[in-house]
């Protein structure tokens, strides 16, 4: 269930700002932690139509500057991730019986996510629009399975532990090659970069192995965990790995091994 407002205003085609607020709840979540509260600010300036412009409208003839700010949510995968499960079919000493298969986490809750966004748009010439954008996205409560004591019967709990950062920035171009009256052309360049960075996990651990994969503080959120490949023995067929192992200096050792 969502509630949503949202107030937009512009003062003379010229200047532009937004601000919205909206309240969700889901069952995936806990009574007591289901509901999030999200909200976002924007404005905008169309600058070509400012009179410091005058001189440059035909080479420029739209030139707008946008910034936003806001934050939204993000549930779990699963529809019961927060409750305590148990299942029938067990069996011990020949007995039927009952198994515990998930934890209890009423304190899931939802995965926040703070965005910001800055963006140039501008026209050249009529004939080649441009659209420059920088962004930042910060995580935080990061949805992830955090390891637990095998002892409990159970190797992970999924929870809300650790803040995640994507930083980066886009650039489209489209151009107008023909605009005729029957016919039109136009083509579109894009390209984008982005940096992926895990900040904090549960503030003690500066790592998480995840079968093939590790979640370590200062490394992007998918990281492949492997050995790594040192060639093939051509003797007998047989794979070398380095060893990689730390000298007294800090230093990693990189020896061969087929172990």
């Amino acid at each position: 269930l969502s509630y949503i407002s949202r107030i937009n205003y512009d003062y003379k085609g010229k200047y532009y700002a937004g601000i919205s607020f909206r309240r969700d709840g889901s069952s995936r979540l806990a009574p007591e932690s289901r509901w999030g509260n999200f909200w976002s600010l924007s404005g905008a300036w169309r600058v070509s139509d400012e009179s410091f412009m005058e001189g440059l409208k035909d080479i420029f003839p739209e030139v707008k500057l946008r910034a936003s700010y806001g934050v939204n949510g993000t549930l779990p995968s699963g529809y019961y991730d927060y409750m305590g499960l148990s299942t029938y079919g067990a069996e011990y000493n020949s007995l039927p019986g009952i198994v515990e298969t998930q934890f209890l986490n009423s304190n899931l809750k939802w995965e926040t996510n703070y965005n910001t966004n800055i963006g140039l748009d501008f026209n050249i010439l009529d004939k080649v629009r441009v659209s420059v954008e920088y962004y930042n996205r910060l995580t935080k409560d990061l949805l992830m399975n955090e390891p637990t004591s095998l002892t409990t019967g159970f190797s992970s709990i999924l929870s809300n532990i650790g803040q995640m950062r994507n930083r980066g920035v886009e650039l489209e171009l489209v151009s107008t090659i023909i605009n005729k009256k029957n016919f039109d052309w136009t083509s579109s360049f894009n390209i984008s970069s982005n940096s992926n960075k895990i900040l904090v996990l549960d503030g003690v651990q500066q790592s998480i192995i995840s079968g093939s994969q590790i979640r370590m503080v200062g490394k992007p959120y998918n990281t492949f965990y492997l050995r790594e490949f040192a060639g093939i023995d051509p003797a007998d067929g047989m794979t070398w790995f380095y060893t990689n192992t730390l000298d007294a200096d800090g230093n990693y050792v990189k020896e061969k091994t087929k172990e």
